[in-house]
């Protein structure tokens, strides 16, 4: 299941992901029925084509079989436990299966979510039986975790939203083709990830369009307005990098003290 699993970009796969990740639990085969396994092979028999075939290696055997005298034995019943990777997956795929729900949606949109969208939003995760508390919640990620940012870098942001942003950079004929690729990569990054560090502006594979990144690309008034936008994203969900301001700050100081 976990080479099926991998197939997100597989739209079939995708739409199956929540009841992938939830049959590899252990919890789901506690007094499991003919029923529930014929409903399963029905849901996945037609997904078993986009496994992989390659990287399933051939197994060989040759065994000769011996026959000895029949003997009633116990078998112990081997538990595996509990597995936090496979709560992750649980959990990550109901997420995403619930992103029309309005506080996940707001998130993705970067509307700001108020302090009753926030209780909708753990009502909706911890009153769930796929969660199943908040207890074992915090257990597996952490106490501390914003679930604000949690939710934006798990579903990303929404495209149009970004683009919206960056309008002026994509509508307005004045700005180069390099430079609006540069904020092309920008809004694909923010679309998958949901939030930045500005300072990555300076790392690849921004500097692959110019060695010096967004300072080599924009002049200071527009890299700082970028930056702005890109910060109004974080802002929306409590997260502040800040480097890359003081970055710019600490260059256009010492740039000052080679003038003088």
């Amino acid at each position: 299941m976990h080479r099926l699993e991998e197939q997100q970009t597989v739209p079939m796969v995708k739409a199956k992901s929540f009841l992938i990740a939830e049959i590899q639990a252990e919890t789901w085969w506690t007094d499991i029925t003919p029923v529930m396994i014929d409903h399963i092979r029905r849901q996945l028999r037609d997904l078993i084509k986009f496994i992989d075939q390659k990287a399933q290696k051939l197994v060989y055997t040759n065994f000769i079989d011996k026959l000895g005298t029949v003997e009633i034995v116990n078998v112990p019943v081997q538990q595996t436990g509990f597995s936090p990777y496979q709560y992750r997956q649980k959990i990550e795929a109901y997420i995403r299966e619930n992103e029309d729900h309005i506080a996940v949606a707001k998130l993705k949109r970067n509307l700001p979510l108020t302090d009753g969208g926030l209780a909708s939003l753990e009502a909706m995760l911890f009153e769930s039986e796929v969660i199943e508390s908040r207890e074992k919640f915090q257990e597996v990620y952490s106490k501390d975790l914003s679930l604000k940012r949690f939710i934006r870098e798990l579903v990303g942001l929404d495209r149009n939203a970004a683009k919206q942003a960056f309008a002026q950079y994509l509508e307005n004929t004045s700005f180069s083709a390099n430079q609006i690729r540069f904020v092309e990569t920008i809004i694909d990054y923010l679309t998958q990830q949901g939030i930045m560090d500005a300072g990555l502006l300076y790392e690849p594979p921004f500097t692959d369009l110019h060695h010096e990144g967004l300072d080599g690309v924009f002049d200071d008034d527009h890299a700082e307005e970028i930056i702005n936008i890109i910060e109004s994203f974080n802002k929306t969900i409590g997260v502040n990098f800040g480097a890359a301001s003081r970055s710019r700050q600490e260059s256009d100081q010492f740039s000052s003290q080679l003038l003088c």
